[in-house]
């Protein structure tokens, strides 16, 4: 396996890509690399999703409400969504984030990601909700985003990794 070595757009420093960093650039957070598939929407994605978004998510075996597939990455000092939209593909989207940036976490369904959003109505999948902050280009104050993850998607029991997740990037950012 080989290591991408990556200019952080968020933090402005250069940095390991995955978790194949020389161990001086990881710390004891983990003892293995955390590494899935995921699938996602912005919050304003959920709140804007059409009659069609919702029926394509309305299928027993059909993925969860998104708009956007890739993978999810965490190496200690980060958590890195890679991937592109699910309708075109040269709409690729890449976002870094810093233990300092993320202000929640929640498991769970909300007032924007519905249990009727879901065809098991949340038996078995529930959304990660990452509440977090970036700043733009020209603006002197940083913006609040919400991402809304499904994290190693199993089909058939309509399952996902996100509590796990949950956990251990709650753990994170109250250790940094």
């Amino acid at each position: 396996m080989s290591s991408r070595f990556n200019y952080d757009a968020v933090s402005g420093e250069p940095g390991w890509a995955d978790a194949d960093a020389p161990e001086s650039e990881k710390d004891d957070l983990l003892d293995k690399k955390w590494n899935k598939s995921a699938l996602w929407s912005f919050k304003e994605d959920v709140e804007t999703r059409s009659f069609m978004d919702w029926l394509e998510a309305g299928h027993n075996l059909s993925l969860p409400l998104h708009h956007y597939e890739g993978s999810i990455d965490f190496d200690g000092h980060r958590l890195v969504i890679d991937g592109h939209h699910k309708k075109d593909k040269a709409k690729t989207m890449r976002l870094t984030l810093l233990a300092s940036q993320i202000q929640d976490v929640h498991y769970g369904f909300d007032e924007t990601f519905r249990r009727r959003e879901d065809r098991g109505l949340g038996l078995g999948f529930q959304p990660l909700r990452i509440t977090y902050t970036s700043k733009v280009d020209g603006q002197t104050a940083p913006s609040v985003s919400t991402i809304y993850v499904a994290i190693g998607y199993e089909r058939l029991l309509r399952t996902t990794a996100n509590h796990k997740w949950a956990d251990m990037i709650t753990k994170w950012i109250k250790q940094a």
